[in-house]
């Protein structure tokens, strides 16, 4: 009754139309509710992290705010209220098919929550799905989280050396015909030494000069200059392809 309460309290109080009154109508940001319900499931961490935060920064808020909606809001306080069971041998959590069934209402079709129920099982850190592909939120941390942290802790050398041998297999020269060699991220000196017996491509890391300002140094001084080719690129790109080699290895560490 106590939970019903808080429910009305949470439509009551909410600016949404609200035709059909579920558990994904509970309002996380009423204290309250929130407090009670972290008090029935012990997942202060999962709710702050996944579904509700002071500074919007929680992984469904997020995914809301970038969409414009609640939609992700709803799946994760539904799948939330649908993973409190205590009870021995209980089954936690809902199918996908299960979710969107009591979700839709008059104004909403099941078209509508799937793309950030997605989203959500995409960025969370404390969703799991069962072997049956029951969805449901738990105090442990999911792969994601996991991979995560893994990626953030990369060891910068390894990082670089992954980003190196990317390179050097995409690049890598077959007739040999512009270059016969192909140097990426390469010390300055060893480009030197490599410039003297044949042509190679140098792969520098962008700084926002055209060209970087290391290649236009490197260059004024070097005297087989048409040894030399150069593949750069934009600075914004150089930290998308960081980010991807620390996932990559965290990937292959996990």
């Amino acid at each position: 009754m106590e939970l019903v309460s808080w429910l009305l309290k949470s439509v009551w109080e909410s600016s949404e139309d609200v035709y059909l009154i579920g558990a994904q109508h509970f309002d996380l940001s009423i204290l309250e509710v929130r407090e009670k319900i972290a008090e029935i499931s012990k997942m202060q961490d999962v709710i702050a992290r996944d579904l509700w935060d002071s500074t919007f920064g929680a992984h469904a808020q997020v995914i809301d705010l970038q969409t414009g909606t609640s939609y992700a809001k709803q799946v994760g306080t539904m799948l939330l209220m649908a993973s409190l069971s205590t009870a021995v041998n209980s089954v936690k959590g809902l199918s996908e098919a299960e979710l969107m069934q009591y979700l839709i209402d008059p104004l909403h079709q099941a078209s509508d929550f799937r793309p950030a129920y997605e989203e959500l099982n995409k960025s969370a850190w404390y969703l799991h799905q069962t072997q049956e592909g029951r969805s449901y939120f738990d105090h442990q941390e999911n792969l994601t989280k996991k991979l995560q942290g893994y990626a953030e802790k990369a060891p910068g050398n390894q990082v670089d050396k992954l980003i190196r041998e990317t390179l050097e297999g995409m690049y890598k020269p077959t007739t040999k015909e512009a270059y016969g060699k192909v140097l990426p991220l390469p010390d300055m000196d060893e480009a030197d030494a490599a410039l003297k017996t044949g042509r190679a491509l140098l792969i520098i890391s962008p700084d926002g000069k055209v060209p970087p300002g290391v290649v236009q140094n490197f260059y004024t001084n070097l005297l087989n200059k048409n040894n030399m080719l150069v593949l750069t690129g934009e600075k914004s790109s150089m930290a998308n392809i960081e980010k991807a080699a620390r996932h990559v290895y965290a990937t292959l560490k996990s």
